[in-house]
This record gives C-alpha cells, sequence and structure tokens, in this order.
C-alpha cells in the first residue's frame, strides 16, 4: 500500500487501527512519508517513488 506524500499537518496516528488489520506492504514516501512508519509492522521509507518501484521488482 502506498502512503505518504505532503501530509498538510494531519494527524496520520488514527490510521494505525485500520491499518493494523490489513495484510499489506506499507510503502512510505515523500516529505510526511516518515510519518507512517510507526502505523504498521511492515512499513519502510523510500526516498521516492522509483525507489518503490525498483524494489517491487526485486520481489
Amino acid at each position: 500500500m502506498l502512503v505518504g506524500g505532503v501530509g498538510k499537518g494531519a494527524d496520520f496516528s488514527e490510521l494505525a487501527t485500520p491499518l493494523g488489520r490489513l495484510n499489506v506492504q506499507l510503502c512510505c514516501f515523500g516529505r510526511d512519508g516518515k510519518e507512517f512508519l510507526p502505523l504498521h509492522d511492515s512499513a519502510r521509507y523510500f526516498a521516492s517513488m522509483d525507489g518503490i518501484l525498483l524494489r517491487s521488482r526485486q520481489n
């Protein structure tokens, strides 16, 4: 699941419970991407969408 970009000051903590129910790989990117890291065990930060695409091709 792709999350990130510019959050414009949003509080993402409310997403922890619904995200915790999902069996997904959380791919965080963008200026506020690191804000998503504590929301899911699978969360990983990528500096860009290109990094996410490169990673997906390796799997």
